[in-house]
């Protein structure tokens, strides 16, 4: 009978204790928002009472498959329905490029942090998302 051999191995490096703590991103998705019952309650009902909110804006029905923070975390209201949007893949899409590119609404402090004074505003940047590269401008709200 042949013994198998273990191959050697380093110890996992631990970071030295006299390095300050790592700096937190900031962002609520790396802590365990979206992990908790609350959320996962809530969007669920949300992703199933509703269609894509841009989509019926357009005049289209689609179904919901994400729930979108439209004052994004940490300083966007993580349970509050009136910062909450449920979208269709497709326009959840658009909606992060739009946030990637610096797009901003006007806000207003909510119970449990900021909260978008108008939905109005993130529906026509929404529905002008394919125009702005045919040369058509539409007015959106840029920072």
């Amino acid at each position: 009978m042949q013994l198998l051999q273990r191959m050697p191995h380093l110890p996992k490096a631990k970071r030295p204790n006299y390095l300050p703590k790592r700096a937190s991103t900031g962002n609520e998705r790396s802590s365990d928002t979206h992990t908790r019952n609350k959320w996962k309650v809530l969007s669920k009902r949300l992703r199933s009472t509703r269609p894509c909110e841009p989509c019926q804006f357009l005049g289209h029905i689609h179904e919901a498959q994400d729930v979108d923070h439209i004052i994004s975390l940490p300083i966007g209201a993580p349970y509050d329905e009136a910062n909450l949007m449920p979208m269709c893949k497709q326009m959840h899409g658009k909606k992060s490029q739009l946030d990637k590119e610096g797009f901003r609404i006007p806000t207003q402090q909510g119970h449990d942090g900021l909260i978008p004074v108008d939905r109005m505003d993130i529906l026509t940047a929404l529905a002008g998302f394919d125009d702005r590269n045919r040369g058509e401008e539409k007015e959106t709200l840029w920072l």
